[in-house]
């Protein structure tokens, strides 16, 4: 039994034992090259690898190589810090996120913002791979001065943007592009979330996709509504396509459609209530506009799993009906004509771990596309 009270340095060291060794035997991690070393470390959590960390320099080495591959940008500004103090391990931060504050304080964002501009003009972050920024309405001011300052040092290797904007809900405000934003280009995956939609955004941001429309093949676009002024200019390159529709979201299927017109995977994050089968009219003809992807091969639709639906009829049976007659209603009229699989995932609450629930293959039968189901997977609370 754990003692909660013992210390972090008692419990490392006991991890530590468990992972040395006795003297007449080498373990065969030990004899693998450094480069498989550090691919096989990136799959342990934080404690193994500070327990790896003490084993000696070659693994502290490597572990805080993984450790370093993330690095959060807190409001505390204490990782500058250590990044201005260890040079050569700055080569291994591959992702640099700054993260949401716990509340809207520009004055701490701007912090963030003068100690970043200052430093990607020499090359800080040379081997950074990924970029994830979410902030408050608060500091758009700041947000454009990173964007702007990333976009003229960008590293060589960055491929990855993730851009969060957390709403507060308020008054509708007139729609400008007051801001001259400069995005970095020849990004592959791009990823834009919305907060709140009761609050519109003082730019377009679907004009960071029109920099990257030549190289972009992944996108990820969760928002409430779409608004007239939102770019429409294709991603002629974008196969992969991620995108909420909620029960509260106005349609935007059909412009999604024109800005990824090449789309043939197709993830859609749903709430529980579009998928019960007594869902209103206008929640159901919202799933059925995603019809105009006529180029999709796949659709994988998450939803979370709560309790059983009834007494006689499990919560996951009634999401198969309904996806089913959706199936059914995406291929009735000829749309979506290479449509050959819809898999159905289930994101377990608090775990946030996403599991298999089942599949409905498209078949053709007698000269007509028909809808059947294959691999099911029980839900814990069915067995």
């Amino acid at each position: 039994m754990v003692n909660p009270f013992e210390t972090a340095s008692k419990q490392s060291k006991k991890r530590l034992r468990s992972l040395r060794s006795r003297k007449d035997t080498t373990h065969p991690l030990t004899k693998l090259p450094s480069e498989l070393q550090l691919r096989i470390m990136t799959y342990c959590d934080s404690k193994t690898l500070s327990a790896f960390s003490l084993l000696s320099n070659h693994f502290r080495e490597l572990s805080l190589r993984v450790m370093w591959e993330t690095q959060p940008v807190e409001t505390y500004i204490k990782n500058f810090d250590q990044l201005d103090e260890h040079e050569d391990l700055r080569l291994a931060v591959r992702h640099l996120a700054i993260r949401k504050q716990s509340t809207p304080n520009k004055s701490r964002f701007s912090g963030v913002t003068k100690r970043l501009v200052t430093r990607f003009p020499r090359n800080y972050f040379s081997g950074l791979q990924e970029f994830t920024i979410e902030f408050e309405p608060v500091s758009s001011d700041d947000f454009v001065t990173i964007m702007n300052t990333l976009s003229k040092y960008q590293p060589k290797r960055l491929k990855t943007l993730n851009i969060t904007l957390n709403y507060h809900r308020g008054s509708l405000n007139n729609a400008t592009n007051k801001y001259t934003i400069i995005y970095p280009t020849g990004l592959t995956t791009i990823m834009i979330r919305f907060g709140y939609s009761a609050q519109l955004p003082e730019w377009d941001p679907f004009k960071v996709l029109d920099a990257n429309s030549d190289t972009l093949t992944t996108a990820k676009v969760y928002f409430g509504h779409w608004y007239k002024y939102f770019s429409l200019k294709p991603c002629p390159k974008v196969t992969t396509l991620y995108a909420r529709q909620d029960v509260y979201d106005k349609g935007y299927a059909r412009e999604l459609s024109i800005k990824f017109p090449n789309t043939e995977n197709l993830i859609l994050s749903a709430p529980c209530e579009v998928l019960w089968l007594h869902s209103d009219v206008a929640t159901i003809e919202k799933y059925a506009d995603w019809s105009h992807f006529s180029r999709v091969k796949s659709v994988e639709i998450t939803y979370p799993h709560n309790a059983p639906y009834s007494k006689n009829i499990s919560y996951s049976d009634n999401v198969l009906r309904h996806v089913r007659l959706l199936a059914i209603r995406w291929i009735r009229d000829g749309d979506m004509p290479n449509l050959e699989v819809i898999k159905v995932m289930v994101v377990q609450p608090l775990t946030n771990i996403t599991t298999h629930s089942f599949t409905l293959q498209i078949e053709i039968k007698d000269a007509c596309r028909v809808v059947t189901t294959g691999e099911i997977t029980k839900l814990p609370d069915e067995i």
